[in-house]
């Protein structure tokens, strides 16, 4: 049986299990044998590509509160706008016309506490339609050919190419410019402290990414070319091998890199050269304190914990906003307009200009940074928060974290038009706002406050440490621990005998034996713990990790790599390990 059959199997044992109803029960087993049947015919794109639709189908009709929408190749349930597969769950949630059932206006005759129960079964029921429908929509091993890999490069070079429409006043460019600037420049007008202490005497590091040279681990420090980096950082290394030159000596050109997003779609990331990603390194560092520790813009973004995100759309009186393609579309003269002319300058310095095309073509880009360098996250998340922030008074809560935006939902309207008379693009889909009681930001999908949200499996087998360790951990978070058990047991038949020793060896497997199952669906205590400090459940979850290089550094670059502590960043030549640590249980029980 098939990871997917396996995960399938297991799943349906738990979503019966509340539906007494005999006729329910019936029901669901037939959605189960459907299912097989046409995995088996369209193979795993069904579940992989066809499947999906059905689910953003329903998070679209319930973020809109609009009727349901069944994609093409699902039969019907006789006259209804239902699909005929999970017909049970969806007539939870859904009328005979596809129009959601749990909205604000249809529970205005419920008192709290009815309406509080009717909501959580919604929120269970409608967390369940998307487990079953969305589970492997993420899958990135394997995949559709070539043509998705040509038409992503072709949308990527038209977005980064093309100059923006920038339609904003000129009393809106002050407001967000004095918003934007009070971060990066001190008092008097100058570069703040740390930022300009970074350009006079600069630092760099470098991160775990890809460099355009196509080096890996150890292998970009040794670096001959280091863009405007003043000598002095240098100094206490006597005998050192490094030549100093202008960034505008150095060819800063990226390289493009197509990387999965899900089955069917493509990710562009443009890697940086090994010189520029060391400066930006360093600047992102620089601009990570200045934005946490700033009175105001620290209140709204924090880069180190994306659950404060996560915590804040449960509050139905707040909106939360998703871009599209938003590292693409921050343009070069809308920071260029908001930002003061020395702090563009300080952002801009170590910002590759061109990126060279698979066809070996360069073309130069308009956006300020693209995914790939450092500066665009910390960038885009502050042009952002100062653009909500010139909307929203200070004395309601804004939270900013790349582009996931949470607003109050009176200014919702406001602040998105402003974005798109910036130049960029309001996913509508994504975005919830106040006719709903959905909320969604940083992967978290919240109905009424309730917790909805599911595990995205990256892999479809068990063919690799990682692979198995990430569909482990991912299944124990949910509580799914009957799935987990079962493919522990039968992962020494569908894997090499290599890979079964080195599990064997490790402990993996039988800790999870041990802690997992006991008496069916039914969660062991041994695998669960109540943490006091953290208020919060934990389960026992395996993480893989990876132990140092056995390449080191010579000389000074050595020496230096170790002063600002990234000697020891995982390499593939590195001994795979699968230890265990206590994680947050977010437990898939109605």
């Amino acid at each position: 049986m098939s990871l997917i059959h396996t995960f399938y199997a297991a799943f349906f044992a738990d979503v019966i299990e509340p539906f007494s109803q005999q006729a329910d029960q019936r029901f669901l087993k037939d959605d189960l044998h459907y299912l097989f049947e046409r995995t088996e015919h369209e193979g795993d794109s069904f579940v992989c590509s066809r499947l999906p639709l059905l689910g953003k189908a329903v998070e679209y009709a319930y973020t809109t509160d609009t009727p349901l929408e069944v994609p093409l190749g699902f039969e019907l349930c006789g006259t209804t706008r239902l699909p005929k597969l999970f017909n049970t769950l969806f007539k939870r949630v859904f009328g005979p016309d596809g129009q959601p059932l749990a909205t604000p206006t249809s529970v205005l005759e419920l008192n709290l506490e009815q309406r509080k129960t009717w909501l959580r079964g919604c929120a269970y029921t409608l967390r369940c339609l998307r487990q079953l429908t969305l589970a492997f929509s993420k899958v990135e091993d394997q995949g559709p050919g070539p043509e998705y890999d040509s038409k992503a490069v072709a949308e990527f070079s038209q977005r980064i190419a093309a100059r923006p429409q920038l339609r904003i006043t000129a009393s809106e460019t002050t407001a967000i410019a004095e918003l934007l600037n009070s971060v990066l420049l001190a008092d008097n007008g100058e570069l703040a402290a740390p930022l300009a202490q970074w350009i006079s005497n600069p630092f760099g590091a470098h991160g775990p990414g890809a460099v355009a040279e196509r080096e890996r681990g150890s292998e970009k420090w040794l670096m001959n070319n280091i863009p405007g980096l003043d000598k002095s950082i240098f100094n206490w290394c006597p005998g050192r091998d490094v030549y100093i030159i202008e960034p505008a000596d150095v060819d800063g050109l990226s390289r493009i890199c197509i990387v999965p997003k899900d089955f069917s779609a493509r990710r562009i990331i443009c890697i940086e050269p090994k010189e520029f990603q060391f400066a930006q390194q360093g600047l992102w560092r620089v601009l990570k304190l200045l934005i946490e520790s700033h009175h105001v813009a620290g209140r709204s973004i924090n880069f180190s914990d994306q659950r404060w995100n996560q915590r804040m759309c449960k509050k139905l009186h707040y909106a939360t906003i998703d871009l599209k393609n938003a590292s693409d579309l921050v343009s070069l003269d809308l920071c260029r307009l908001i930002m003061a002319p020395k702090a563009f300058h300080a952002l801009t310095r170590y910002r590759s200009r061109q990126v060279r095309l698979p066809d070996g073509g360069r073309l130069d880009y308009r956006s300020f940074a693209t995914m790939g360098s450092a500066l665009c996250f910390p960038v885009e998340t502050l042009v952002f928060w100062a653009i909500a922030r010139s909307i929203v008074p200070l004395r309601h809560g804004v939270r900013v974290f790349g582009d996931d935006i949470i607003v109050p939902v009176k200014y919702a309207d406001r602040v998105m038009d402003l974005l798109e008379r910036c130049g960029l693009v309001v996913n509508r889909k994504k975005t919830c706002t106040g006719v709903t009681f959905v909320r969604e930001s940083c992967g978290a999908w919240k109905f009424y406050g309730f917790d909805a949200e599911i595990v995205k499996f990256h892999y479809r087998s068990c063919a690799s440490a990682k692979a198995w360790t990430s569909i482990t951990q991912d299944s124990l978070l949910i509580g799914e621990y009957f799935f987990s058990t079962h493919l522990a047991s039968s992962i020494r038949s569908s894997t090499n005998e290599w890979y079964w020793e080195y599990l064997d060896k490790s402990g993996a497997l039988k800790k999870l034996c041990d802690y997992a199952v006991k008496g069916g669906n039914q969660s062991c205590p041994m695998v669960e713990r109540w943490n006091s400090d953290l208020h919060r459940l934990e389960v026992l979850v395996p993480v893989l990790s990876r132990g140092p290089s056995a390449r080191t550094l010579p000389g000074y670059q050595g020496l230096y790599a170790w002063t600002v502590g990234n000697d020891t960043r995982p390499s593939p030549s590195g001994t795979e390990k699968v230890k265990w640590e206590w994680a947050e249980a977010k437990l898939f029980r109605g």
